[in-house]
């Protein structure tokens, strides 16, 4: 039996890392694709509880992969994209991304969606981390989550949830969760979407990244120390910071795990070194 459900799930023995991350470094690794959530649900459970290795990626931003890591991933990118709408409340599977949301809530008057929308995360990566844009929190029209936790599926109510600064939800797999947003005319939800996206593409560089690379510290913005470190433009390899806004890392052509690496940790360091503030990664490292 275990042998029929594992081999219904798409598996590649060599993927490359640039198809389910958006930095988009070289090499390949193990992944696994589950359909949908009986399928996720499954593997989680039994890679668990043989303690094998793995790693869970949704929309593969905030990620960097190491060529050598010898686990497994688990990709939800191919997962169903359920969202169902009914009245001014969205349930939505984890492994939906933000813009795809936003386009279901636009064409039904809900807003809520309109900022969080220019990132490029889905619905469980951004709720893991809180994900934010000028002030609008996926944790603002939350109402629970469904979770599996200890091999068991639970929800949980916003209530019973602690969200900050970049902190979500991180102790245990996000399956789905619902949201209630407000109605409102559907050409101002996207124009306000329109002024959101403009905002984005003045202020961050275009191409291969992960968005940010670090938290801002308190009443500083990490962009600008760095910058201050004279790290714009600092290249290693195909990798360079951002002449743009200096807490992006750009893969230009074929930058490597290391390559993007050596630019996290010598921002790391520099600005530690000049300011003394460590620097406080979102991106998630697998290695």
């Amino acid at each position: 039996m275990l042998k029929i459900i594992l081999s219904d799930i798409e598996y590649n023995q060599c993927e490359e890392i640039k198809n389910i991350t958006t930095i988009k470094t070289k090499g390949c690794v193990k992944v696994f694709y589950p359909k949908n959530q009986k399928q996720l649900i499954f593997l989680y459970n039994l890679l668990s509880i043989n303690n094998i290795k793995f790693a869970l990626v949704g929309g593969g931003s905030n990620v960097l992969i190491s060529d050598r890591y010898m686990g497994y991933i688990v990709s939800l990118s191919k997962m169903r994209k359920n969202i169902l709408i009914r009245g001014n409340s969205v349930v939505v599977c984890a492994g939906v991304k933000l813009s795809d949301v936003y386009k279901n809530c636009q064409e039904h008057g809900l807003s809520g969606f309109e900022k969080l929308a220019t990132i490029p995360a889905s619905i469980g990566g951004a709720i893991g981390m809180n994900a934010s844009f000028d002030g609008s929190q996926i944790s603002d029209h939350l109402v629970w989550i469904k979770v599996l936790r200890n091999g068991k599926i639970e929800k949980i109510f916003r209530k019973d949830l602690m969200f900050g600064y970049r902190k979500g939800y991180s102790k245990g797999l996000i399956l789905s969760a619902k949201f209630t947003l407000r109605a409102k005319d559907r050409d101002e939800i996207r124009d306000e979407f329109m002024k959101n996206a403009i905002v984005r593409l003045s202020s961050q560089p275009q191409g291969n990244s992960f968005g940010s690379v670090f938290k801002n510290p308190r009443s500083v913005s990490a962009g600008r120390l760095i910058e201050e470190c004279a790290l714009k433009g600092k290249r290693q390899g195909e990798a360079i910071i951002s002449n743009k806004h200096a807490n992006f890392i750009l893969n230009t052509d074929n930058a490597s795990f290391g390559d993007v690496l050596y630019l996290i940790q010598l921002m790391e360091k520099e600005v530690y070194k000049k300011f003394k503030v460590r620097l406080e990664r979102e991106v998630k490292i697998i290695k």
